[in-house]
């Protein structure tokens, strides 16, 4: 019997302690770092894989700064290269698990990028986010990227 009340004890506690620090995580965290798979247009036909990293910082409470590393390419052949990004995020914070955003930025070297996508929090220092950019490549002209994967939070 001891041992049930000690192991219900221990479930509620950890409840209540992830429902109080969800609860202040906008107010203090301030950093993500995002990694991701996903696809690109560049080619035509969506069958160029990219993969990459962000590093992002909320220098107010609703905007957030974004400087990443990517790369894309086809398996089996020479096409590919890699790019930085910097970006501008604008998060309203709508709700506290689902935040829809709206991106812009450029690709250098200096390509407009724009876009959209979804966060969603998992727990107070993990998210899963998913977007869809566009961004203007002097060869190919507008290309859609497509881009999904993990948020680390601190």
């Amino acid at each position: 019997m001891k041992r049930k009340f000690v192991f219900i004890t221990l479930i509620f506690n950890l409840f209540v302690c992830f429902r109080v620090s969800y609860a202040h995580s906008e107010e203090q965290l301030k950093n993500e770092i995002f990694v991701y798979l996903g696809a690109t247009q560049i080619s035509h036909d969506w069958s160029t894989n990219l993969y990459g990293i962000t590093f992002g910082h909320y220098f107010s409470r609703i905007v957030e700064i974004e400087f990443g590393f990517e790369h894309y390419g086809d398996s089996g052949s020479s096409y590919g290269g890699t790019w930085t990004s910097l970006n501008f995020i604008f998060d309203p914070h709508l709700s506290k698990r689902f935040r829809p955003y709206i991106l812009a930025g450029i690709d250098l070297p200096i390509w407009p990028e724009f876009g959209a996508g979804m966060k969603i929090y998992l727990q107070r220092h993990f998210a899963a986010r998913c977007e869809y950019t566009n961004f203007y490549d002097d060869d190919e002209g507008w290309t859609g990227n497509f881009r999904a994967g993990m948020i680390v939070v601190m």
